[in-house]
């Protein structure tokens, strides 16, 4: 499969490095955070010096630098977190990111913040208790790191079929749980 990316700078003036897998089996290509995070979130003007605090934060947003096309429409990638996530207070916003055929826009990649304890304010104000949060930066990934995998697919179509009846399977309907722990 081939998949055309467009010769783009980054905001540094250099080249942007193409994907590349870590090792020949691998089956993710990993992309880079070309830019510091951009943190979206209501920022709360708070007397204490070099402390960001937020009111809530909506996402942090990251660029890649990356343009891609898919050589036909039946081909598309989807974006995966890296297992390095884990080190990290971070979860990727959609959870898997699907880039269609037909997108021609730079690939982002949002994440949303999970709050640690040492991470909250409580502070009281005017009779209430407020909470607001900082970014531990050390939890958060930063220009230059590894932040995400594309994954090459096919896409399939589906016919729906309208049936009055499924068939029969040992499971029938049973739901979350309900084939063992």
């Amino acid at each position: 499969m081939k998949i055309y990316l467009k010769n783009k700078c980054d905001r540094t003036g250099l080249k942007i490095e193409l994907p590349k897998t870590a090792t020949v089996n691998s089956t993710g290509y990993d992309i880079l955070a070309i830019s510091e995070p951009v943190i979206m979130g209501d920022v709360v003007n708070f007397p204490m010096d070099s402390l960001k605090l937020y009111r809530r934060i909506d996402y942090i947003q990251y660029h890649t630098g990356i343009y891609i096309a898919p050589e036909t429409s039946d081909e598309y990638v989807e974006i995966f977190p890296r297992s390095s996530i884990s080190n990290k207070n971070l979860v990727l916003a959609n959870g898997i990111g699907l880039i269609d055929s037909d997108y021609r826009g730079e690939i982002l990649l949002r994440f949303k913040y999970i709050a640690a304890a040492e991470d909250l304010f409580i502070v009281p104000e005017a009779g209430v208790t407020r909470i607001y949060y900082k970014i531990n930066q050390e939890k958060i990934f930063q220009q230059g790191e590894k932040i995400g995998q594309l994954v090459a697919r096919h896409k399939l179509n589906i016919e729906f079929v309208l049936t009055e009846s499924l068939p029969i399977t040992a499971r029938a309907s049973g739901g979350f749980g309900s084939s063992g722990k």
